[in-house]
């Protein structure tokens, strides 16, 4: 038997291709569904982390494994190669002087598996 049916037989195997959804985004489905921040008592704000919780939340709305990408880099470590390409990541600053706003506005190449009844 596959993992995912033992751990939770609602949702069954995975299927192919996993669903892609950048942070942003997931911020956004966040915000359009009422969502509180568990940390703030408040909506989901640009940028913000996801907390365990709403994470579990929204990939059990979904109700299929979720590959979260783009992740804003000062919400991961400093070694998380940011995004380099302006067309996908407008907002980062090649040559400014000022390092902490380029990765500031940066996107990390990151990604996190969620699954329904899992987590991350």
């Amino acid at each position: 038997m596959l993992l995912g049916m033992q751990l939770n037989h609602k949702t069954g195997p995975p299927k192919k291709p996993f669903i892609r959804i950048k942070h942003s985004d997931a911020i956004k489905k966040l915000q359009a569904s009422g969502t509180i921040n568990n940390k703030t008592g408040e909506p989901f704000k640009d940028g913000e982390d996801i907390l365990e919780k709403n994470e579990r939340q929204f990939v059990e709305d979904i109700g299929a494994p979720v590959l979260l990408t783009h992740f804003p880099a000062q919400l991961k470590a400093f070694y998380m190669q940011p995004f380099t390409d302006l067309k996908t990541n407008p907002l980062l600053m090649e040559d400014s002087d000022e390092g902490l706003n380029e990765r500031h506005n940066a996107e990390t190449e990151s990604v996190d598996l969620l699954m329904p009844g899992v987590g991350e």
